[in-house]
């Protein structure tokens, strides 16, 4: 009786997910999948800032570039 109960359950099993054995992969499938994918990776960089990192990293460069001004730095004394 367990044996037919195990066997009838794993038919039933194997009958609700037969569809993950389908190829359901096709063109237009593929083509929806990554227009939605460019969307969100778009809105991601939109709410993350990522999109204005180049422009801020091109103003932060030129304040790194500019010299070192050290004329009001303490006078330093050389130890014997």
């Amino acid at each position: 009786m367990n044996r037919l109960m195990l066997s009838l359950a794993c038919l039933a099993l194997l009958a609700t997910h037969i569809n993950a054995f389908a190829d359901t992969s096709t063109a237009s499938h593929q083509a929806t999948t990554q227009d939605a994918r460019e969307q969100l990776d778009a809105q991601r960089a939109r709410i993350t800032g990522v999109d204005r990192v180049s422009e801020e990293a091109a103003d932060s460069n030129a304040m790194v570039d500019v010299p070192v001004d050290t004329s009001d730095a303490p006078a330093q004394v050389s130890q014997p």
